[in-house]
């Protein structure tokens, strides 16, 4: 799908991240799939993004899933998609993905993720993530190998998207779509206190 070398993309991993750099997780929640989350840094002055750490696991749980996130950054905001908003039963009581995450600890955003216009197509993210590239504006740190063998597998048949192991593929998309909510944390398991009344009530991040 992406008609780039690695050596277009790839970077060394990065050592030193500057603190004003913006950091976003993103997720596939994996319903049917591996569960899979990317660590975007959005260097907003130059507008390129750097993908800086992957995690994906099959068989486990939400709070299995949180608790690895939480240990690289627990203090960035998380975006998702659309699927999970879905309504479903746990331990009887009526409830979405996104809020099981929720309450694991994740920072995540109260919606899922879309274009600033709303709109969320797989092909228009596709599309951006492909200008990013064309643009020496995308990299990937060298060590992340289960992206790398995503992104080598990524593919189409019949000009359609074939849907396997594409779940980190999925993630970044997703991140990238929504790296406008990035924001300057630090990384680490340490949450910092935020000041209060500087968020919407049960809002973790302001969303402008």
């Amino acid at each position: 799908i992406f008609p780039y070398s690695e050596e277009q993309i790839r970077e060394p991993a990065l050592t030193r991240i500057p603190p004003h750099w913006g950091k976003l997780w993103s997720l596939d929640f994996g319903i049917d799939h591996p569960f899979a989350a990317t660590l975007l840094l959005w260097d907003k002055d130059n507008n390129v993004i750097h993908v800086h750490y992957c995690y994906r696991a099959k068989g486990l749980l939400p709070i299995n899933h949180a608790a690895a996130l939480k240990q690289v950054g627990a203090n960035v905001p998380v975006v998702w998609p659309h699927d999970g908003g879905q309504r479903r039963e746990d331990r009887g009581e009526t409830t979405t993905l996104a809020k099981q995450y929720k309450s694991h600890g994740l920072l995540m955003m109260p919606t899922h993720a879309t274009f600033p216009d709303g709109g969320y197509s797989t092909e228009a993210g596709i599309l951006l993530m492909d200008e990013y590239m064309s643009q020496g504006r995308f990299r990937v740190a060298d060590h992340l190998t289960e992206w790398w063998d995503e992104f080598h597998l990524y593919h189409r048949k019949d000009g359609m998207i074939v849907k396997l192991n594409d779940d980190l593929m999925s993630a970044t998309r997703i991140g990238v779509m929504a790296r406008r909510f990035a924001r300057p944390v630090p990384l680490g398991s340490d949450r910092f206190k935020r000041r209060s009344g500087l968020v919407a009530a049960d809002v973790d991040f302001d969303l402008f």
